[in-house]
């Protein structure tokens, strides 16, 4: 029998029913460390506001990693604060100032500097660029979703970003703005993977490449 093997990374408090559920202050699985799953045995991995926190060469060892371990045609759902999308924010809705100015931030502004340079984040993401990183490591079928909607019903409601913190009771209407802000991007592996070259692999000379 084929089993189904779904994974979280990263899962905090959000313990999904039904996943093996790591977190580094859990169980010290260490995401920047080859993850502790045996090639093609894993049919779901999903992860929201984990990526950020890597750098992007990090991020394209995790996302070799997730496709080392998936299955053929096994999926992720990756979620990330993007900040095309907070710019984007119309500041005249009064859930989104509610949200700004009750917790001590007073712009969009603000909120992008928190984003980009605090909360331990190390690379900051457009919608687009996390479906480029995706692509250049591999991924197929990316394909942009909303929070809590999924192409697989295996992981349907997985989101959990806002409703563990439970904003909406101190900043009623908060979580559609959270919501609105976030990429979310699924992709699969390829049938017939081969895994692109890294960084290291691709240039070790002393001397910048000519492109």
């Amino acid at each position: 029998m084929n089993k189904i093997v779904k994974v979280q990374f990263g899962c905090g408090t959000n313990q999904l029913q039904g996943w093996y559920n790591h977190d580094l202050r859990l169980d010290g699985v260490d995401i920047t460390k080859p993850l502790p799953y045996n090639d093609n045995t894993v049919s779901f991995i999903f992860c929201e506001h984990l990526v950020e926190h890597l750098t992007m060469k990090e991020a394209f060892f995790y996302f070799d990693e997730c496709l080392r371990i998936l299955k053929p045609h096994g999926a992720v759902r990756f979620a990330v604060p993007a900040v095309d999308l907070i710019q984007k924010l119309d500041g005249s809705f009064e859930a989104t100032m509610n949200l700004m100015i009750r917790s001590g931030i007073r712009d969009r502004r603000e909120m992008l500097t928190i984003i980009m340079s605090m909360l331990g984040h190390k690379t900051a993401y457009t919608s687009e660029l996390l479906r480029i990183a995706m692509f250049a490591r591999g991924f197929v079928k990316i394909r942009s979703c909303e929070y809590g909607q999924s192409n697989y019903l295996e992981m349907q409601d997985c989101d959990s970003h806002t409703k563990n913190h439970h904003v909406d009771n101190i900043y009623p209407g908060a979580s559609k703005i959270l919501e609105a802000q976030m990429a979310i991007c699924e992709a699969e592996k390829p049938l017939n993977f081969e895994k692109p070259r890294n960084s290291d692999q691709l240039y070790a000379g002393e001397e910048d490449p000519i492109l």
